[in-house]
């Protein structure tokens, strides 16, 4: 026997040895319980890096804007590409998107025309461009920044699920 076992021997009371070397472990069922996706935007640019091509459905219906962009291909996590990013966390799951304190985003993205797809207004339907477009609840953690929309389209387009705001200004949005 070591000098430091001799020790804890006399420290340690026999109740509380045979204590011990009673304990049996168990695992205990916890409540249901998801972490957040969260969603740090670190870059106030209207970016969204990606490809944009009009496909026109085998059916042989009203051609259809296909979009595909690749986050944080830059390094850069944009606003409008925090909200694509949220929208796609399946349902159920909290999406929490975190804006840079006292920052100024400003939605920029004017929509082209596609041949096809008739006028500027059916292509902003698209997350790309204009209004930032939400199909799922969402919380926008603000942090005293502020989104303009600049008088291109509305801010947001909530189409499904609830948005919340905190400590977020919104401003230069058409109805």
């Amino acid at each position: 026997m070591t000098w430091l076992a001799a020790l804890r021997r006399r420290l340690v009371p026999p109740a509380t040895r045979a204590r011990r070397r009673a304990a049996r472990l168990r695992a205990e069922r916890l409540e249901d319980r998801l972490a957040p996706a969260v969603f740090v935007v670190n870059d106030t640019s209207d970016s969204m890096p990606g490809t944009f091509t009009r496909t026109v459905p085998a059916n042989g219906s009203n051609p259809v804007l296909v979009t595909e962009f690749t986050p944080y291909a830059d390094g850069l996590l944009s606003l409008r590409e925090a909200v694509a990013l949220a929208n796609a966390v399946p349902t159920g799951e909290p999406a929490v998107i975190e804006l840079r304190p006292g920052a100024l985003y400003r939605l920029a993205r004017t929509a082209p025309v596609y041949p096809g797809l008739g006028s500027a207004e059916a292509t902003s339907q698209y997350y790309a461009f204009g209004d930032l477009d939400v199909v799922r609840s969402v919380t926008i953690r603000g942090n005293g920044a502020t989104i303009d929309a600049g008088g291109i389209d509305a801010a947001f387009e909530v189409r499904a699920g609830n948005v919340v705001l905190e400590n977020l200004t919104v401003t230069g949005g058409r109805s």
